[in-house]
């Protein structure tokens, strides 16, 4: 008898007969393209698939299970991953003129070309090349006849336009076609300067993307005209419907909130760094004193620097933590909780609130603008609407003050 206890109690001790740990099928090839794997083919590892410039995978990411099956993040059965070919869509509408060709969506290298009806100017781009993103070249042609108090917005390629009067305060709306997605204002109003507000609306598809050659001069020219008032000799040209308002001797702090979650791919990581770096550096160029928090966030926000650090204040310090930001550092925070990131801004401003006095001078004349840098794919930690709540309560923010935030 004891001589069988000994031997149950060595049986799990022998490799042969243990229990093996699970893990995931490795025949998960994608034709055309290649995948990535955060932690193997152990549950838990993310497996990232990419395709060549001019393709997008579908599905473009798959989990593995605790049950050792590979599942897409929002749980649908997916058949044999494949590189599809990239098109960009079609516009719907283009008032007081025509376009050519007309098809159901555009192939990479494919042109549209534009012209007016008489008595129309012809603005934007008279020809717009499908690029391999999934984006037009150029800027939305619009055909215009000057007798608006602001001229036509235009109807973006791609978009569906309600209001047709551009007169001071007439406002118009705009949504996206089919499965399209809309980055920009969705409603723009006429204003006294005769500038539409907000900004142009572009309706993509959702697995298109922006190049870094586009995103940094964008940024870079918005942070022009958002500062232009800083130079007094500078011709002031309106171009964008929210300014802030600084003088020489004033202080803005910067919050740039880059996305390292799941959903966020390395390569495009990488572009919200390069755009963040051409941001500073233009920015420092200004004749203004400028403080930059610099966060990170995945499930949960990493403060790389903060506003009440003296070296904020630095711009060659602040691009080198920008530089030496690791995309590897939220691995294990799989979430995109931008609440939680908006809401570490929240608690550093009231930090520096208590530190300078609530009352004083010091602390309400400071501007501050918040950069997000995201897919704009929330998934965790609800609504962000209350941490920017909590943020509008504690720089005061009402009509008189609507331009410090």
């Amino acid at each position: 008898m004891g001589s069988l206890r000994a031997l149950l109690c060595l049986l799990p001790l022998y490799p042969g007969l243990a229990a093996a740990a699970p893990s995931c099928p490795q025949n998960v090839e994608i034709s055309g393209g290649n995948f990535t794997l955060s932690h193997g083919w152990a549950p838990g590892s993310v497996l990232v698939y990419s395709c060549p410039l001019g393709r997008y995978p579908v599905p473009t990411s798959r989990l593995c299970l605790s049950s050792g099956r590979w599942q897409t993040p929002r749980s649908s059965p997916v058949a044999k991953a494949v590189c599809k070919p990239v098109r960009c869509p079609a516009p719907v509408a283009f008032e007081n003129g025509m376009y050519t060709p007309r098809l159901g969506s555009h192939p990479v290298g494919g042109n549209l070309s534009f012209q007016c009806e008489d008595g129309f100017v012809l603005r934007g781009s008279p020809v717009r090349q499908c690029r391999p993103n999934g984006m037009w070249d150029g800027e939305t042609a619009m055909c215009d006849n000057g007798a608006g108090h602001c001229p036509s917005p235009g109807i973006p390629v791609g978009s569906v336009r309600t209001g047709s009067r551009f007169g001071l305060g007439d406002k118009v709306n705009y949504r996206c076609s089919s499965n399209l997605v809309l980055t920009g204002s969705a409603e723009r109003e006429c204003q006294d300067s005769g500038v539409w507000s907000g900004t142009e609306p572009i309706c993509r598809q959702p697995y298109s993307y922006d190049f870094p050659e586009d995103v940094a001069p964008a940024l870079g020219t918005s942070l022009s005209h958002l500062l232009g008032s800083t130079n007094p000799t500078q011709k002031k040209k309106e171009s964008v419907g929210r300014k802030i308002q600084i003088q020489r001797s004033g202080h803005l702090n910067l919050y740039l909130l880059l996305d390292a979650s799941q959903s966020v791919k390395e390569e495009d990581f990488r572009i919200f760094k390069e755009s963040a770096i051409l941001m500073v550096d233009r920015i420092f160029s200004f004749e203004i004193n400028v403080s930059v928090a610099i966060i990170t966030f995945a499930s949960k926000p990493k403060i790389i620097m903060s506003v009440l650090d003296d070296n904020s204040r630095d711009g060659t310090e602040v691009i080198y933590r920008l530089e030496n930001i690791n995309y590897r550092d939220h691995e294990n925070g799989t979430g995109t909780n931008i609440y939680k990131a908006l809401h570490s801004v929240y608690i550093m401003m009231n930090n520096q609130m208590q530190r300078l006095g609530m009352s004083t001078s010091a602390w309400k004349e400071i501007r501050h603008a918040i950069i997000l840098l995201t897919d704009g794919k929330s998934n965790i930690g609800g609504s962000p609407k209350p941490a920017v709540d909590n943020i509008k309560e504690v720089l005061n923010i009402n009509q008189r003050r609507s331009d410090y935030l």
